[in-house]
């Protein structure tokens, strides 16, 4: 019986350390994974949160109307290139013209911005994109562009971090 558990010890102090590298490696992660990784929180839980796991921290709160001011001021210096037809800081929505790239001339976009939180993050912000293409003559709409609107999103919540943290100083 000695014996045994002896020779159990040793495999097992013999496996520990493989088991806690092997253990140390990432699982495949999904697409949604990795990007929530990558964002992260700027603050180590505190202030920024780009984590859905995460409760965001009240230290970004700041309000006009009913919205991050924060997140209106860095959505209408990103959109500053398009014109914009309606804009409403009560309840945090920015909708553009009809916007054409110089570079695509049977190409239009329409940029939607609708902020619905009172805190710098990810959750609290929700871009869109439409798209019209001209096709002989012929309009299609495609709607929600969603690279672009995720794009446009992590513009906004960068500006929204650089537009708070130059307002703390």
């Amino acid at each position: 019986m000695h014996g045994k558990y002896s020779l159990f010890n040793f495999i097992s102090v013999l496996l520990l350390p493989i088991i806690s590298i092997v253990s140390s490696f990432d699982y495949p992660k999904t697409k949604k994974e990795r990007e929530i990784e990558e964002m992260g929180s700027l603050l180590d839980s505190d202030g920024f949160i780009f984590n859905s796991t995460i409760e965001a921290s009240n230290s970004t709160y700041a309000k006009t109307g009913n919205v991050n001011k924060y997140l209106y001021d860095a959505t209408m210096e990103i959109l500053s290139f398009v014109p914009i037809k309606s804009k409403d800081d009560d309840v945090g929505v920015v909708i553009s013209e009809w916007y054409q790239d110089k570079k695509r001339d049977n190409e239009q976009l329409k940029i939607i911005v609708n902020i619905k939180g009172a805190t710098i993050s990810a959750m609290g912000l929700d871009v869109s994109v439409t798209r019209k293409i001209i096709v002989k003559g012929e309009e299609k709409i495609l709607k929600d562009n969603s690279s672009l609107a995720n794009n446009l999103e992590n513009q906004i919540i960068r500006k929204a971090r650089q537009i708070y943290n130059r307002n703390r100083l």
